[in-house]
């Protein structure tokens, strides 16, 4: 059980900087965007960041909406 929860902590941590680099991704893409399409306002590439985030996290819904029911059956099952 300590092996998988070491190889539970590091891909938490993995998971955690994949989002921290995707959402500083996002905000660059989006400045660069709301330049090109002439979005004035004060934090246009922030509401570009926050709306693109939100997409790739509706992503992870839509492929846990997926999984069979029986799923974690056997997980709780004693």
């Amino acid at each position: 059980m300590g092996d998988a929860n070491g190889l539970f902590n590091t891909i938490l941590q993995l998971g955690a900087a994949a989002g921290v680099t995707a959402a500083a991704m996002s905000v660059h893409a989006g400045e660069a965007l709301a330049g090109t399409l002439g979005l004035a306002g004060a934090g246009a590439d922030y509401r570009f960041a926050f709306i693109a985030m939100a997409v790739l996290s509706l992503g992870g819904l839509v492929s846990a909406l997926r999984l069979p029911h029986e799923a974690g059956r056997a997980l709780t099952a004693g």
